[in-house]
């Protein structure tokens, strides 16, 4: 699909996928040699992602070496969006991508640096002790949901503590029902607990296999392997002409 769609004019390629390339099989890997052969060096980058951390790979693809930036994810740790901006540099396009941390560390960012967002600090002042309101969520669980209906139930009453947690709801017992749940959320006056609560859920999701709980992870934030940086990478049309040569 891609080789019959692809525009025929000579502007920069950027191709855009969800695994990275070393994930591919084989033959995945044979069409991506006959689509670099047809974009040559109008390929400018790789976008993928489902490794959840940000990355700068040069990556090989037949003869040439081409940049693959990883992006990394808003729901699994370490959380972080990422800002892609295509612009004009003085020697033709470039590619400017900015990760945002979630959570911002003053430990891992560069002397002058300014953080964005929350910081760390600031999740531990919101979370240790965590609010009267909050408490219910790190009670001990109840017995593993036996079925699909017990799962539901399960869910909706750790939504339900959620949101009591935010002081927003209205304390329904079946909030994920809710087509607005997401909007009650973002409508939290207390934003900042409300991300950290999000960063400290994002480890509990990553570490489930580990058995954490809330209260486990909350203990772990400040731990460097659950912890991200800024990253800020640039690629060149220029450059990436001159490696393809």
């Amino acid at each position: 699909w891609v080789l019959k769609n692809l525009p025929e004019d000579k502007g920069p390629v950027v191709i855009f996928m969800h695994h990275t390339y070393a994930e591919l099989s084989l033959i995945a890997t044979l069409q991506f040699e006959r689509l670099m052969k047809k974009v040559d060096s109008r390929l400018l980058a790789l976008i993928s992602a489902h490794e959840h951390l940000a990355a700068n790979r040069k990556t090989k693809i037949g003869e040439r070496v081409v940049d693959e930036l990883v992006i990394g994810s808003t729901i699994d740790p370490p959380q972080e969006a990422t800002l892609i901006d295509f612009r004009t540099g003085p020697n033709g396009p470039q590619l400017h991508v900015q990760s945002i941390p979630a959570i911002s560390s003053a430990a891992l960012s560069c002397t002058g640096q300014g953080l964005s967002g929350i910081s760390l600090e600031q999740c531990e002042q919101k979370l240790d002790p965590l609010p009267p309101a909050c408490q219910p969520l790190i009670a001990p669980p109840p017995k593993p949901p036996q079925s699909p209906e017990e799962l539901s139930a399960a869910q909706n009453a750790r939504a339900k503590n959620v949101l009591a947690c935010l002081g927003v709801g209205e304390g329904k017992d079946r909030p994920l029902d809710d087509p607005k749940v997401f909007a009650t959320v973002a409508g939290a006056a207390d934003q900042t607990l409300a991300l950290c609560l999000s960063s400290a859920g994002s480890l509990v999701q990553g570490h489930k296999k580990d058995g954490w709980d809330l209260a486990k992870a909350i203990q772990q934030m400040r731990q460097p392997a659950n912890l991200v940086g800024n990253r800020s990478i640039v690629v060149s049309a220029a450059a990436t002409l001159a490696a393809a040569k």
